[in-house]
């Protein structure tokens, strides 16, 4: 009963090494660094732009109807957005 479960037990770690060394592979890329290769990557566009270059001004545009004390207002507004 020991001997089967030590046997089962360097089968299994035998399949566990070999599963690591497959994803190193595919990891590594065989170059050695521990970072993963992702085939065809872009980063987006927003990363590569500074802070200024990120700022969108957007529009705000509103109207409310007279009452009996103010007359119609209006309110515009140009506020910033970060994208």
């Amino acid at each position: 009963m020991v001997k089967q479960l030590q046997s089962k037990l360097q089968q299994a770690q035998g399949e566990l090494s070999k599963i690591k060394n497959k994803l190193n592979q595919l990891g590594n890329g065989g170059s050695g660094s521990s970072d993963m290769i992702m085939p065809d990557f872009k980063p987006k566009g927003q990363r590569a732009k500074s802070f200024l270059q990120r700022i969108e001004l957007g529009t705000d545009f509103q109207t409310q109807r007279s009452n009996h004390y103010f007359p119609t207002t209006t309110a515009i507004r140009l506020p910033p957005a970060i994208s």
